[in-house]
């Protein structure tokens, strides 16, 4: 296997919020001095670090269903002062720097949020001053890049490289900001949620306007790059060498992932088959997904379960989202209207599901993810570099934005043809 230099796993792999350039980011009105009393003087970085670790879980949609950070005490010890780190924090809280929310007990943290006071700033960078958090900072990330960098070079592609370089001629127009003016509020969001949640919207812009873009590759192979987080309404605003882009997208993808993977493991093709105390190939031989199958490679899945609801007179809401919470990834024994419709409509299927998820609720979705990434970053990227090396585009987890389409949707049908399984997309509107 390829062998990666430890700079470049440091760059691809994640430690975007450790700020490799020793530089905090910052609201350009926040100041340490303004909340923190003498007595804390010397922790102006610990504060610094504690708001640019907010700012940066906001840039990356890393957020609770209330727009809040959670972060535990014992691990922003790790790096702040271990002492004062408490005082810190409660005098940020205090004196309205940050808010804190109710601590949240199988997560084991308090949620963090910005005050309203800086949803209008610009983001700035401020380098780290402090001698002893800068030796925390460093044994800390060490620590970190020693512990993932075997899993990290297990990741790694050259593909990858190719992927964050093509990021480079990245742009987005200025009427975006107007576009993101004109949002209206999300119905599960108040009124200050929504100003903090366009805040990190704007500051999405301003890093892609300003080519500060991130990369990272997740522990399930997922590339997230500076379009991830970006609202959809957005999108139209961006330029790729000058170029408008549009995306194609798999439809139906994670249900197809579901077929595809039962596919697998009937076949024997897959080295992820769970195991139990008896013979799984007689399970998973005797599923039977065909009218399943059928559905989501026409991309019918989602019309198809919003009519059985209507049908059966059930009350619910975004078919979308109910499957992947209630089914694909369930977590403990709570009542499920859909789930029992889908079990009652493909009852194999469910039943793999549970089988799958049997030790842990979030083996099957992650397996999912691999696939995912197996077949977008795995398979459709390098063959698109491969045969038009001149050719740029942009990935987002299922799809490929670029200014050529019809180049895009034939590799993605060439993909279907490598991997033996017939997947159906869409472009982007």
């Amino acid at each position: 296997p390829t062998q990666f230099p430890a700079e470049l796993l440091v760059r691809l792999c994640g430690f975007s919020f450790w700020c490799d350039v020793r530089r905090f980011t910052l609201p350009k009105s926040f100041d340490p001095a303004e909340f923190l009393p003498r007595y804390l003087r010397q922790r102006h970085d610990d504060a610094r670090y504690l708001v640019s670790l907010i700012v940066t879980k906001m840039l990356t949609s890393d957020l609770d269903s209330r727009g809040c950070v959670r972060l535990t005490v014992a691990n922003l010890r790790k790096i702040m002062h271990n002492v004062d780190c408490v005082d810190v924090i409660r005098e940020l809280v205090e004196n309205g720097a940050i808010e804190r929310f109710p601590y949240v007990s199988h997560v084991h943290a308090y949620g963090y949020r910005l005050h309203k006071r800086f949803v209008a700033d610009p983001l700035v960078e401020v380098p780290i001053t402090d001698k002893q958090f800068l030796k925390r900072f460093e044994v800390r990330k060490a620590d970190l890049q020693s512990s993932q960098n075997d899993q990290t070079q297990e990741r790694l592609q050259p593909i990858h490289e190719s992927l964050r370089e093509m990021q480079n001629g990245l742009e987005i127009e200025d009427a975006a900001y107007d576009t993101l003016n004109d949002l209206p509020p999300n119905n599960g969001r108040t009124a200050a949620e929504h100003e903090l949640w366009k805040t990190a919207q704007r500051w999405q812009i301003d890093r892609i306007k300003n080519k500060q873009f991130s990369f990272r590759i997740g522990t399930t192979g997922r590339v997230f790059n500076s379009i991830c987080n970006l609202k959809r309404s957005l999108r139209p605003h961006l330029r790729l060498e000058g170029q408008h882009i549009k995306g194609v997208d798999l439809s139906c993808f994670q249900p197809a992932l579901l077929a595809h993977l039962i596919q697998q493991q009937q076949s024997g093709s897959s080295s992820n088959r769970p195991h139990t105390h008896y013979d799984e190939r007689k399970v998973y031989r005797s599923v039977n997904s065909d009218k399943f199958t059928e559905l989501v490679q026409n991309g019918e899945f989602n019309d198809f379960m919003s009519k059985e609801v209507e049908r059966y007179g059930v009350c619910i809401k975004n078919c979308k989202k109910r499957f992947l919470v209630d089914v694909l990834a369930k977590r403990g024994s709570y009542h499920s209207e859909f789930e029992e419709l889908f079990r009652k409509l493909f009852p194999d299927v469910h039943g793999f599901v549970r089988h799958f998820n049997r030790m842990n609720p979030a083996a099957l979705i992650r397996r999912l993810q691999e696939l995912e990434a197996e077949f977008v970053i795995g398979v459709v990227s390098p063959q698109l570099r491969q045969q038009h090396p001149d050719f740029t585009f942009l990935t987002l987890h299922d799809a490929v934005f670029s200014a050529a389409t019809p180049v895009v949707e034939q590799a993605f049908d060439d993909a279907c043809g490598h991997v033996g399984f017939k997947f159906r997309w869409k472009v982007e509107q």
